[in-house]
């Protein structure tokens, strides 16, 4: 695809990989603050259902916008996956210092660290496939992991 493609159908592409951008923003900003931590994984869960049900409901008008919604929703299941592996990672860590009985927290927030890596990188992810998605382009990263198959 090139910029040949009318700038409206770019901006409904763009939209979806916008949706997933936004999703980390709330995710951090919830994670902020720890009483709302809880509802900041739910909505990093349920990520996947948004830019999905928005790809279902844009598919039909072009092609760019099929590859681009397909695109998203790969990286927000990605996302989700790359979380929970993160998260159990973290939770490994905790619970192997805490329970041989060391007090120093520095594992700990190395994983954090690692966690927080993670995310920054599918962040960052989303903000170029949506550059790409804007500009008439896909983004072919090898972070994701195709699930949806884009041929």
């Amino acid at each position: 695809m090139n910029n040949k493609i009318p700038q409206k159908l770019r901006l409904i592409a763009t939209g979806s990989h916008s949706i997933g951008g936004i999703a980390f923003v709330i995710f951090f900003l919830l994670i902020y603050d720890k009483t709302f931590a809880m509802l900041g994984i739910i909505l990093l869960t349920v990520q996947p259902a948004i830019v999905g049900s928005y790809w279902e409901i844009t598919k039909n008008i072009h092609p760019f916008i099929d590859r681009a919604g397909r695109d998203a929703f790969n990286c927000a299941v990605n996302t989700v996956m790359g979380t929970i592996v993160s998260i159990l990672f973290c939770t490994f860590i905790f619970s192997v210092t805490w329970i041989v009985g060391s007090q120093d927290p520095t594992l700990l927030y190395i994983s954090l660290f690692i966690l927080s890596c993670v995310e920054l990188a599918y962040f960052m992810n989303s903000v170029i496939a949506g550059i790409f998605a804007f500009r008439g382009y896909r983004l072919k990263s090898r972070l994701i992991y195709p699930f949806l198959d884009v041929s």
